[in-house]
């Protein structure tokens, strides 16, 4: 996988994620919580976002998207944020 795809996909997932958050019952007292969790998924998804975003931006045989070690980090972060989405729903 391209890291380009990679960063677009954990993006999406986190997004996902943060929809499935929404549909969560919250007690009352709760709310404090859920803002942390909506304002670490988003954040982390602009993150991604922007990173997807950069490399769109570089041409494809720039050193960024040809990196083994990027896409081995690209690929851990679209791992745990496809186990998150798993774990919400």
């Amino acid at each position: 996988m391209s890291s380009r795809f990679l960063a677009w996909y954990t993006c999406g997932v986190l997004l996902i994620t943060s929809v499935a958050v929404s549909a969560i019952t919250i007690l009352p007292g709760g709310e404090s919580w859920i803002r942390m969790i909506f304002t670490v998924l988003g954040a982390t998804a602009g993150i991604f976002a922007i990173l997807g975003a950069a490399l769109l931006w570089l041409p494809r045989d720039h050193w960024c998207n040809r990196s083994r070690r990027v896409r081995q980090v690209l690929s851990g972060g679209a791992v745990v944020a496809s186990l998150l989405l798993l774990v919400i729903i």
